[in-house]
């Protein structure tokens, strides 16, 4: 018994060093500008092998590739790639709702990446217009609230949401469980409703083509 308080001390001890990695409170600006660097030229990097290799080429791997491929799109910032497809193809090979947890794991650990550059850019991006309209209408609202809507309703802006979530300095702790529940809640409504959508899907096609010019 106390071996095992033991590893769990441990265990305790090495996650809060590796949050406490993200602390930029005390860090030059010369230091902030190297990790956004390195942060961008990751990106370049998945981006590179992206391009290169195809995503379906993962599926064939099974819940590994499932992750894989959500973390690498999940972690670029303001990748034009729609999640939600991903996780509805893999819907058709593997159990929709041990999908729904791995894909939400696989998202909300990848959008620590965005949130990291939002943490370290925080001084940059107060000169954006952009993110000066955001601030403002996040300022007064609950941040958390906001942060776990914004993972729940699917929408283009999401990343949008991540890398302000660091800008705010929210902790990442609270971060990654808003965002974890957020999507792992948004993929399993999906899987429960995919069924039906699968019967109804090619009524839908059909009726369709009435309607095609």
């Amino acid at each position: 018994m106390n071996s095992l308080i033991r590893l769990y001390e441990a265990a305790g001890g090495k996650i809060k060093k590796f949050f406490s990695l993200f602390n930029t409170f005390h860090r030059s600006k010369r230091s902030k500008l190297a990790a956004i660097t390195a942060f961008l030229f990751c990106n370049a990097l998945i981006l590179g092998l992206l391009s290169f290799y195809d995503l379906k080429a993962l599926q064939s791997a099974g819940y590994a590739g499932l992750f894989i491929s959500v973390f690498l799109v999940s972690v670029v910032a303001f990748l034009p790639f729609p999640i939600g497809i991903l996780i509805l193809s893999y819907f058709f090979m593997l159990n929709p709702f041990a999908v729904a947890l791995v894909g939400g794991t696989a998202a909300a650990l990848g959008s620590i990446g965005p949130y990291f550059l939002g943490l370290e850019s925080k001084e940059l991006l107060q000169k954006n217009k952009l993110y000066k309209k955001l601030h403002d209408w996040i300022e007064p609202k609950p941040k958390l609230v906001v942060l776990f809507l914004a993972s729940f309703i699917p929408n283009p802006l999401f990343d949008t949401f991540t890398v302000t979530g660091g800008a705010f300095g929210v902790p990442l702790k609270k971060f990654f469980w808003c965002v974890f529940f957020g999507k792992v809640l948004c993929y399993l409504i999906a899987a429960a409703l995919f069924p039906y959508v699968y019967l109804i899907a090619p009524y839908f096609l059909n009726a369709a083509k009435y309607f095609a010019f």
